[in-house]
């Protein structure tokens, strides 16, 4: 019994991974960095979702899934939909 639950939890795990398969990772540069001040500056969010939501612009995505309630500060931007996961 135990082994099974252990087997649908990897097996899930995995799942989860594939759903990242197209994951590129991008190096944080000069630009971004200032777009995240900016961020920071005019919709008092923290660094690390400063560089998050830069990061999602600079690559033009339209939607940002998270479970970062203090994301939706960033609902004016209407370029970037901000999907709260609960």
């Amino acid at each position: 019994m135990r082994s099974d639950w252990y087997q649908y939890g990897f097996e899930g795990y995995d799942e989860l991974l594939d759903l990242f398969s197209a994951v590129e990772e991008l190096a944080i540069n000069r630009s971004l960095i200032e777009s995240a001040l900016d961020l920071m500056s005019d919709y008092q969010i923290n660094s690390y979702d400063g560089i998050h939501a830069a990061t999602a612009l600079a690559i033009g995505a339209s939607m940002l899934a998270t479970m970062d309630a203090g994301f939706l500060k960033l609902a004016p931007i209407s370029s970037l939909t901000i999907h709260l996961i609960r």
